[in-house]
């Protein structure tokens, strides 16, 4: 009993112990910032990519309506579909991206379907906005806006959905918007 005792007040040992803890306690904290650091970096570049994505869409969607906005041939508006050639090699067809509906397309049920957005068709343009021709756009003609002339003889307000997408990386983002012109 006396041996219990003496050893229960022997302090020999106890320094290293306690600093063993408190390195052990250290080390656990430091591993769980390192963690949470590296999910903090993933978030981030994920939130990078998608807003990159984001915009680059939408910029595909607003070059397109301003290619719309810009063409003052509205005979060539109507004879869809619809398409500008390309400055650098004007021999190639152009893509026809302005259209009077889906068909035709791999899923003409579904615009947001990666198939319809491939590049080897002729259904989307091409956005000069990155190197790698993943910013593409095209237009749907939906038909007669509301309140329009049905005069023979006068110009109609069309309404058409204008969609832009990006694709890069491990993300793709798609942007619909509706514009109307008179022609």
């Amino acid at each position: 009993m006396r041996e219990i005792r003496f050893l229960l007040k022997n302090e020999k040992g106890s320094v290293m112990v306690v600093g063993m803890l408190v390195l052990m306690l250290a080390s656990l904290i430091g591993i769980a910032a390192i963690t949470t650091s590296s999910i903090e970096v993933e978030v981030t570049a994920n939130d990078k990519t998608h807003k990159e994505n984001f915009y680059r869409a939408e910029g595909a969607a607003m070059l397109a309506a301003q290619l719309l906005e810009d063409e003052k041939d509205s005979g060539a508006l109507q004879d869809l579909p619809y398409g500008q050639p390309d400055p650098d090699n004007p021999a190639a067809p152009p893509d026809l991206w302005f259209r009077n509906d889906l068909s035709g397309f791999p899923d003409p049920d579904n615009v947001t379907n990666d198939y319809n957005w491939d590049a080897s068709l002729d259904s989307s343009g091409e956005a000069p906005l990155d190197d790698n021709g993943q910013t593409r756009f095209m237009a749907i003609h939906e038909g007669y806006s509301g309140g329009s002339s049905t005069r023979m003889d006068a110009t109609a307000v069309h309404t058409i959905t204008v969609y832009g997408r990006s694709e890069k990386e491990k993300g793709s983002a798609m942007i619909e918007i509706g514009y109307k012109k008179r022609y």
